[in-house]
C-alpha cells in the first residue's frame, strides 16, 4: 500500500476512534474533575458546554454509550464502505462530536431551568449516539441515490422523517388519549410528505430489488426498519436520577440534529446526475 494511502487510512481510523478513546480517558479521571466537566445547569462554566457530552455518571452509563457507539459504527460502516464515503462519514461524525454537546447544553439551559428545575446536573454521550442514529436514513438514501444514479434527496423526504421523529416523541412521552389529535395530524403529515416523495421512493424500491447480493439486500431493508424502531429503543423513560437527567432532550434533539446535518451534508455531496 502506498505511503499516502496508509496516511489516509490512519487519519480516518483516528477520527473514528476519537470518541471511544476520549470517553474512556475521561472515565479514568478523578471524580472531582469529572464532576467539574458535567453541565451544572444553574451555574454553568464555559467549558462544560463541550465537556458534558463526554463525561458519564457511572461506569454502566459509560459502557452503555460505548457499546451503542461501536454497534452503530459497525452497522453504518457497511454502507459507508460500500459507498466509499469513509472520509465524509468520519468528517461528519467528528463535526457532530464537537458541535452537538454545545447545542444540547444551550437547549438544556433554556428549557430545563423552567420546565425541570429539579435537574441541576446533566452529562453523557447519549445525544451524540442519537445523532448518529439520525444519520441512518440519510446514509441509506445516499446509497440508493448512488445505486440509482439519481439524486433522490428532497424536502419531502426530509419532512416525512422529521415528522416521524416528532410523532415518536409524542407517542412515547405523552398519554395517547390526550394527544390523539396531534398524533393523527403527524400521521397525516407523514402520509402527505411520503406521497409527495413517491416518485423517488418508487425509484429507490426498484433499485433495491436490483441488488444482486442477498446479504446486502437484507441489510438495506434492515436499515430503515432499524431507524423506525430506534426511538422506542433509545428514548429514556426514566428521566430523572437524583439531581441528574438522563438526557431527556438530548436524545430527542440528537435525532433531529444528526438527521438534519447529515441530510444537508450528503445532499450537497450527492450530485444531481450521478
Amino acid at each position: 500500500m502506498p505511503r499516502f494511502k496508509k496516511w489516509v487510512l490512519l487519519k480516518r481510523t483516528l477520527a473514528l476512534s476519537a470518541f471511544p478513546v476520549l470517553i474512556s480517558a475521561v472515565m479514568l479521571l478523578p471524580a472531582g474533575i469529572r464532576d467539574a466537566m458535567k453541565l451544572h445547569i444553574q451555574d454553568p462554566s464555559w467549558w462544560q458546554f463541550l465537556t458534558s457530552g463526554f463525561v458519564h455518571n457511572s461506569f454502566s452509563h459509560y459502557l452503555d454509550n460505548l457499546i451503542a457507539f461501536l454497534i452503530l459504527l459497525l452497522v453504518q460502516g457497511i454502507i459507508v464502505y460500500r459507498m466509499r464515503a469513509q472520509k465524509a462519514y468520519a468528517g461528519l461524525l467528528f463535526f457532530t462530536m464537537l458541535s452537538f454537546p454545545i447545542v444540547s447544553s444551550i437547549v438544556k439551559l433554556v428549557l430545563y431551568r423552567g420546565l425541570l428545575p429539579i435537574v441541576r446536573v446533566s452529562c453523557g454521550s447519549s445525544g451524540i449516539i442519537s445523532a448518529m442514529i439520525g444519520f441512518t436514513p440519510v446514509l441509506w438514501l445516499a446509497y440508493m441515490s448512488k445505486a440509482a444514479r439519481k439524486n433522490l434527496f428532497s424536502l419531502a423526504f426530509f419532512s416525512a422523517v422529521l415528522a416521524y421523529i416528532v410523532l415518536s416523541f409524542v407517542i412515547i412521552y405523552f398519554p395517547y388519549h390526550r394527544n390523539l389529535l396531534l398524533t393523527l395530524v403527524l400521521v397525516a403529515l407523514i402520509a402527505v410528505f411520503a406521497f409527495a416523495w413517491r416518485g423517488s421512493l418508487k425509484r429507490a424500491c426498484k433499485t433495491l430489488l436490483k441488488e444482486r447480493s442477498l446479504p446486502m439486500l437484507f441489510y438495506l431493508i434492515f436499515l430503515p426498519l432499524f431507524f423506525l424502531a430506534s426511538p422506542l429503543l433509545t428514548f429514556p423513560l426514566r428521566l430523572i436520577q437524583g439531581d441528574s437527567s438522563v438526557d431527556f432532550f438530548s436524545h430527542y434533539i440528537g435525532f433531529i440534529y444528526g438527521f438534519w446535518i447529515s441530510f444537508v451534508f450528503f445532499r450537497m455531496k450527492t450530485k444531481p446526475n450521478l
